[in-house]
């Protein structure tokens, strides 16, 4: 009985202790197991967290530099064309803009050219179009093909090409090299400065830059300033040279190459003025690179008849037809005749109107010629007579006579292209006339059209000075 007992109690404490031994066996077993969810890769024997996407870090990739133009105030900019001698060619231009039109044009190639050096990514390749790099990308140390003459003609009257006594300051005091520059305008010149009446000796090239500053408009594209370095190289070199009746009578007493009066010569103005009228140094900066720029690449390059520099003389603008030299001073080579120019009367400046009263006309008139008499009726006053270029050939006021060119600065006209009528009401004539200048040779505003409608600079002058040849002067 005892034995019995005893076996079932050995029997019940097997059966209590054999469940909690398979329990905590199976437990272990299955804590030794990796457990799977989404958030666990499993890579051979590594576990890896899988990590959003919204948590990777940016791709790494360099600064990319960013290149602004300032933001400057609008204002009215007004500049000078000559070419206008005092006695021979009469009025200057004053030339007004909006700053805020003329950056647009002025200010973005520069600015392309300045970001186009910045380093960009490849997500930046994607999105810059390629037409964001333009023409002012090419160094200045560098002549482009363009460049290269259409003939080569041997030189025996080129400016001095001594180094100089007294250097003048550079256009540019951030850039005094010579670089880019070949044939004459490497070449030193000296330049009587006719407002303080001193002598600078300075490159050729490095004058042409300070000439183009004072004489043509900047809003115009690169290949409109390109014509205006051919044309006023090719005027300061016909002017330099001895057998030119201009060479010495206003280029001071120690007979300068050139001068700076506009009513003799070409204006000038230097880098240091224009930051004092501009008065803003990273401007004057970008507007004188555009203008070296377009030195440079027609470095040298003058217009020739028979292998001489011509006079290649130029204005604002015209109206259909520009003039012939003919017409004005007498004489001129066949290359300086009446073309076609593409200026309507739209556009700016073209036209312009002047009103007198008949006691204000017979004033003028009498200034010229004490005798002229006038009939009863004012409107059987005037009588004009035309050119073979539509402009005005003589005008007949009373019994006084004038030539076109005297007409226009009798009564202070822009141009000779115009048209007088008279209204018996207000006891008025009125002048409506169209362009501004003596008329010939390039019309600055022409140049600047067919600058826009993607003309170069050797079709502009070429199209302007009939017959021409461009040649590469040393």
């Amino acid at each position: 009985m005892k034995r019995l007992i005893s076996l079932c109690g050995v029997f019940l404490a097997a059966a209590m202790i054999v469940p909690t031994v398979i329990a905590l066996t199976y437990r272990r077993t299955n804590d030794t197991l990796p457990v799977l969810t989404d958030e666990t890769v499993v890579r051979g024997a590594d576990e890896l967290p899988v990590i959003p996407e919204d948590a990777l870090p940016e791709e790494e990739t360099e600064p990319v530099e960013i290149v602004t133009v300032p933001d400057y105030p609008t204002k009215v900019w007004r500049g000078t064309s000559t070419g206008e001698m005092s006695d021979r060619y009469g009025m200057l231009l004053q030339y007004e803009s909006e700053f805020n039109e003329i950056e647009q044009r002025e200010l973005a190639p520069v600015s392309a050219a300045a970001e186009s050096t910045a380093p960009v990514t490849a997500a930046e390749e994607t999105t810059v179009p390629e037409t964001t790099v333009p023409e002012t990308t090419v160094p200045e140390t560098t002549v482009p093909e363009t460049t290269v003459p259409e003939t080569t003609a041997p030189v025996t009257t080129a400016p001095e090409t001594t180094a100089p006594e007294t250097t003048s300051s550079s256009n540019d005091p951030d850039d005094n090299t010579t670089g880019g520059y070949v044939g004459c305008d490497a070449k030193y010149i000296k330049v009587y400065v006719k407002s303080t009446g001193k002598y600078e000796t300075m490159l050729m090239g490095d004058y042409l830059v300070g000439v183009i500053a004072a004489e043509m408009p900047l809003r115009y594209g690169i290949e409109a300033l390109k014509a205006q370095a051919v044309a006023s190289r090719t005027f300061a070199i016909y002017k330099s040279q001895s057998s030119s009746y201009y060479h010495s009578s206003a280029h001071g007493s120690e007979g300068a190459d050139v001068c700076t009066s506009s009513g003799h010569c070409q204006s000038y103005r230097s880098y240091e003025s224009a930051l004092s009228s501009w008065s803003d140094k990273e401007y004057t900066k970008q507007i004188y690179a555009k203008i070296k720029q377009a030195v440079i690449e027609t470095s040298g390059i003058v217009l020739t008849w028979e292998g001489k520099p011509i006079e290649a003389v130029f204005h604002a603008c015209s109206y259909g037809m520009t003039d012939s030299m003919s017409n004005v001073w007498g004489g001129g080579l066949p290359c300086l005749t009446g073309v076609t120019t593409p200026e309507t009367k739209d556009y700016y400046n073209v036209y312009s109107q002047k009103k007198y009263t008949s006691a204000e006309v017979k004033s003028k008139v009498w200034s010229r010629d004490s005798k002229a008499t006038f009939p009863d009726d004012p409107a059987d006053w005037m009588k004009i007579t035309l050119n073979e270029n539509g402009r005005v050939k003589t005008l007949k006021v009373g019994s006084a006579t004038f030539t076109g060119q005297g007409s226009k600065s009798l009564f202070s006209l822009a141009a000779t292209n115009y048209t007088v009528t008279y209204d018996k009401e207000t006891d008025t004539f009125t002048f409506d006339v169209y362009g501004w200048g003596h008329g010939v040779g390039m019309s600055q505003y022409g140049a600047g059209i067919y600058a826009e409608e993607g003309k170069d600079y050797k079709f502009i002058v070429k199209h302007y000075y009939k017959g021409a040849e461009l040649t590469l002067w040393e």
